[in-house]
């Protein structure tokens, strides 16, 4: 493990630094930290200033611990391009997925701040594991007697995974990091109080789990399965509101919006096709296109429309039997193959249940939305193929018109 610390050209006095059960009196908090933790290394980052003031004070005492020390030259940090110097000297000294200890008790200026992203940036690209973001709380004019609190601010960096996770949520659907973030706090706190009685969380691993369920079945398109999670995830996180507050609070934050999410995408009985389940679908393809999933949108427009027809002409029954399926798929076929001859789509199997008007609007957009969705089906390995942009285009009008027709098909009921 390595510990990376720095020192400003203040005079620091002695202090007694208490961190839970530890307990250390020094005038250098680094001195603490390499007392309790016992690195392998010690990088200290130091400026001209501090090297010719504090750091022979910290060298004598880092040397009495007898651990490897490595020193930094870096600039004051007093102008965009010297932040930058800095950013780039910490970062070509750490290895890849290196175990770190941060120490910004005493940075120069803003070093403590450019530390803290550095720890962000590191994680994220260099896989290090950042165990403790450490800052040693001694107040100017505080008795050396006086306990000074030590903060371990890694939490913060948490925090910063939030956003990323939250952006991922809202922007894309993916809701990975938050459902495992959830399932692992519950984990965590079990397996570290395992024998504690008291208050501990018992819906945030299962609302964890059915969002996971959630996103992943949007990203397969299993939109049954869509219906049935999301239905499990409004159930859990009206009960996992309370907990949340206590032991996630990030999440505590999202989740209304997660609910809402989830009660617009909701059935108990996803497995019927009627007017409602057709209602979630189309909450679903709304959502791919929002969610710039543009791919898996074209494919459910497809099986969306021809959803719809079943319903209409009563074959929500067998809605999801191949043969079913296959059939109403020649129905529409026939009525295309029609329309490109320039005659009506009279189709007998359709006209019993549904007006010409009505037929011609399906067959039009059957023929519209088979083009561009076999276009992505086929990974754009054919001629005469569409640019990513047309696609992006044509999955949001042909949302909008699906829309259209299923709110036509509302007002005649």
């Amino acid at each position: 493990m390595k510990l990376i610390t720095s020192l400003g050209t203040n005079t620091y006095k002695e202090a007694t630094y208490v961190w839970g059960e530890k307990q250390c009196r020094t005038n250098m908090f680094t001195d603490a930290v390499v007392k309790w933790l016992k690195p392998q290394t010690v990088l200290v980052l130091l400026t001209k200033e501090a090297e010719d003031t504090n750091w022979p004070i910290l060298r004598e005492k880092l040397n009495r611990h007898r651990v490897a020390v490595q020193t930094l030259r870096i600039p004051d940090g007093r102008n965009e391009a010297e932040v930058w110097e800095i950013f780039d000297a910490v970062t070509q000294q750490i290895h890849e997925e290196e175990r770190l200890v941060i120490d910004i008790t005493h940075a120069f200026r803003s070093l403590q701040f450019v530390l803290f992203v550095v720890s962000a940036f590191l994680r994220a690209v260099k896989r290090v594991e950042i165990q403790h973001v450490l800052y040693g709380l001694h107040q100017q004019g505080q008795s050396s007697d006086t306990p000074s609190p030590v903060m371990d601010l890694r939490l913060m960096l948490d925090l910063l995974d939030w956003m990323e996770g939250v952006r991922r949520f809202q922007e894309l659907g993916d809701a990975r990091f938050i459902g495992e973030t959830l399932q692992r706090t519950q984990d965590d706190i079990y397996r570290k109080d395992a024998t504690t009685e008291g208050s501990k969380p018992t819906t945030l691993k299962t609302a964890g789990k059915e969002l996971l369920a959630l996103s992943d079945s949007l990203q397969a398109l299993r939109v049954v399965d869509v219906m049935r999670s999301a239905r499990k995830l409004v159930s859990i996180t009206e009960k996992a509101i309370h907990e949340a507050q206590i032991w996630v609070k990030p999440f505590a934050l999202l989740i209304d919006r997660v609910r809402q999410m989830a009660v617009q995408l909701a059935h108990e009985k996803p497995d019927e096709l009627n007017f409602d389940t057709l209602e979630k679908q189309m909450h679903t393809v709304r959502a791919l296109v929002q969610y710039r999933q543009f791919v898996q949108a074209l494919l459910l427009q497809r099986e969306w429309l021809l959803n719809y027809v079943m319903w209409r002409i009563n074959r929500e029954k067998n809605w999801l039997h191949h043969d079913s399926r296959r059939e109403v798929e020649n129905f529409l076929n026939q009525g295309v193959k029609a329309v490109e001859d320039k005659q009506d789509p009279n189709l007998s199997a359709l006209d019993k249940y549904m007006g010409q008007d009505e037929i011609r609007d399906v067959v039009q957009l059957w023929s519209k939305i088979v083009d561009p969705r076999n276009d992505f089906a086929h990974c754009g390995m054919r001629q005469h193929t569409q640019t990513p942009d047309d696609l992006r285009q044509k999955a949001t009008e042909f949302a909008q018109q699906l829309k259209n027709l299923l709110e036509s098909a509302k007002a005649q009921f």
